[in-house]
């Protein structure tokens, strides 16, 4: 498939790219979800696992973070990473086929306590259908964060011909999915957060608990 053999290409210097570029947002995003001791965390294509060692340290040695990814080679460097973090458990599945059962046996619970889809979205195949079956895993008042990139807002929106083409080559990224909806009519105390002219956005909010 071409999303995961470019990220075959790409793996050796994602880290170099994204960290710097994202850093901040990511920080974000992860406070936003507010990861506790003992919780079971579910991180949606972890990638290299830029994630992973703030997730565990939040989850702690009682807790567990499951990382899910379609590229070997992303995932091999996200475990390297998690080497030293036994509560990190790392799956490679073909997230457009249902992986509930494989994901939840990892995570050694019901459900997931959290959920955490980080510069997801706007790349994956059937993004819509993988993304509900990953909240349809979290529990009723457990909590989620999406954020992703979208096309630039505001007095900035005459660069999107730039930017949206520039972000499907370097990262096969579709700006125009509106990703950043995933949560309405689904989440409640619903917040979005825009940050660099709207380029990227944080989305928090939590499973209705009925």
């Amino acid at each position: 498939m071409e999303v995961l053999a470019w990220y075959r290409r790409i793996a050796p210097s994602y880290d170099a790219v994204c960290r710097p570029l994202y850093g901040a947002t990511r920080r974000a995003a992860l406070r936003a979800l507010e990861a506790g001791p003992g919780e079971r965390v579910l991180d949606l294509c972890c990638g290299t696992g830029l994630s992973l060692t703030a997730l565990a340290h939040a989850v702690g040695v009682t807790g567990r973070v499951v990382g899910v990814d379609g590229s070997p080679q992303m995932l091999a460097r996200a475990r390297r990473r998690a080497a030293a973090t036994p509560q990190v458990h790392l799956l490679e599945a073909d997230l457009r086929e249902d992986q509930g059962d494989r994901l939840l046996a990892a995570a050694a619970a019901p459900a997931f306590d959290a959920l955490h889809v980080g510069l997801t979205l706007a790349v994956v195949d059937d993004w819509q259908e993988v993304f509900a079956r990953a909240w349809a895993l979290l529990r009723p008042g457990g909590r989620c964060v999406v954020w992703d990139t979208r096309p630039l807002r505001g007095l900035w929106r005459p660069c999107n011909p730039l930017v949206v083409p520039l972000a499907g080559w370097t990262g096969r990224a579709d700006l125009r999915r509106p990703t950043w909806t995933v949560l309405d009519g689904r989440a409640e105390q619903l917040a979005v957060r825009h940050r660099l002219g709207g380029y990227l956005y944080i989305a928090c909010g939590r499973r209705p608990s009925a």
